[in-house]
């Protein structure tokens, strides 16, 4: 009956990683020939994780960057009234009446504002629906569409609101 071989390596599955393999110690001793003053002591020891290693991060679950997905979705409305309060602030901030008239620097300020306001949840809903979806998540997908989907047509009705009459 043959005897079963022992792992050389043993693996640590809390660390998600196999551990350097085993290293000789060596005690300082007389010079030999060479002129090196190490000799082996002939103890095995084992490298620690302290000596260079770092333990690999355990992947994020799905679930919860499909919740945070979902809070960025539930958040663009919200993101919406900010980005109006930031356009208009930015234009009275500037010192002109808002629906007045002013220069077209200004009303690209406001614009860039309330653009760069809303797109933030909307593209935080793509970023951890993919994330969601790359990690297993099949209904991940319904973020990311619906934060496109918003985020593009902020930014098309902007531009249309400024190109228009």
């Amino acid at each position: 009956m043959p005897v079963p071989m022992k792992r050389e390596t043993p693996v640590d599955h809390r660390l998600r990683v196999a551990p350097e393999p085993r290293t000789r110690t060596f005690d300082p001793g007389t010079p030999n020939r060479a002129g090196e003053h190490w000799k082996w002591s002939g103890r095995w020891t084992m490298r620690t994780i302290e000596q260079g290693r770092q333990p690999v991060e355990a992947p994020r679950k799905p679930t919860s960057s499909l919740a945070r997905a979902w809070a960025a979705i539930a958040l663009i409305p919200v993101f919406f009234v900010v980005a109006m309060a930031a356009g208009e602030g930015t234009i009275s901030g500037l010192g002109y009446p808002v629906g007045g008239d002013y220069p077209w620097w200004v009303s690209l300020l406001s614009d860039l504002a309330a653009v760069a306001v809303v797109l933030v949840p909307c593209v935080a809903a793509v970023i951890f629906g993919a994330e969601a979806k790359r990690a297993g998540a099949r209904r991940a997908l319904i973020p990311v569409v619906i934060g496109a989907v918003a985020g593009a047509a902020w930014l098309v009705l902007t531009i249309v609101s400024e190109i228009g009459p």
